[in-house]
């Protein structure tokens, strides 16, 4: 039920997604050159000690054609390049983590006025401006987006690399599938972190409360809220991974950048339907149905 409400809200919700797409897109494009100038030193580097790229490309050819240990030789060049190049490698990587950050960061930042916008269409079918939302809650989104980022970075890039070193692993023993086991759980456990932070933004928005008061009391109900919504954000996590990993390449981003407001809002949806769920509230799915 909180799934199917939650997509008929986020089907009647196409000028916010609209209007969030704006925000997100410029928000990617930033991220996307900055990804870039932090990795060219590197793999410019690279390029000049070993050519990377070529070898990387016969290796992947290697690997499909069955040959084994296929990235034995290139992964022995990485490693001697890094041992060589301590500094710089901890650089870089801070600098990932540093933009990590600013990506969850902009990306609540997008999300609560979303949330804000659409709790009023639910509570009263007022359709309130998401620029005006924003500017609203400017002073608390600015909060909520730096606890939440602050808190869920370190776990979803434990959870992230975790899962990269247990594909690795298995991968040395089962071939493909240990990649897809490591995927799996990769994607199941950062489902289950959404779920459970999900109610921090509908208690602050729904009740008005302080950003400190909404997280505390929002953890009080964490177990009910997992119970309640874990199976809707792992069908939208999983989607959203797949629909971006299969056409990001041959659409050059367009179509995960497309895709990702989508998914904000449908979360947003699932959080707001189980909130008024939980407290027996009635609610708008559109302009003439309330349950």
């Amino acid at each position: 039920m909180i799934f199917r409400h939650a997509i008929s809200l986020t089907i009647n919700n196409t000028n916010l997604i609209a209007k969030v797409f704006i925000f997100t897109a410029i928000m990617m494009l930033v991220c996307v050159a900055i990804f870039v100038a932090i990795s060219n030193p590197i793999l410019e580097a690279l390029e000049t000690e070993f050519d990377f790229f070529e070898r990387l490309k016969g290796s992947f050819t290697d690997y499909i054609n069955g040959v084994p240990n296929a990235f034995d030789i290139i992964g022995d060049q990485i490693n001697f390049f890094m041992n060589q190049n301590v500094a710089k490698i901890s650089f870089t990587i801070v600098a990932y983590v540093l933009l990590f950050f600013l990506f969850k960061y902009f990306t609540i930042f997008a999300i609560a006025p979303a949330t804000f916008v659409i709790y009023n269409q639910m509570a009263s079918n007022y359709k309130l401006g998401y620029i005006n939302a924003m500017v609203a809650m400017l002073g608390k989104t600015a909060l909520i987006s730096l606890i939440h980022a602050l808190i869920t970075t370190p776990v979803d890039l434990i959870i992230l690399v975790g899962c990269i070193f247990l594909a690795s692993w298995l991968a040395e023993g089962i071939s493909i599938f240990g990649i897809i086991i490591g995927l799996t759980l990769m994607l199941t456990l950062l489902a289950l972190r959404v779920s459970a932070t999900s109610g921090w933004i509908p208690t602050m928005v729904c009740e008005n409360k302080k950003v400190g008061v909404s997280i505390k009391k929002s953890f009080k109900n964490i177990k009910e809220q997992i119970t309640r919504t874990y199976s809707s954000y792992l069908f939208i996590v999983f989607i959203t991974f797949a629909i971006c990993m299969s056409t990001a390449i041959v659409t050059f981003g367009v179509v995960p950048m497309f895709f990702y407001p989508i998914a904000i809002i449908s979360m947003a949806s699932i959080a707001l339907v189980n909130y008024f769920t939980v407290n027996k509230q009635k609610f708008y799915v559109d302009e003439r149905t309330i349950l």
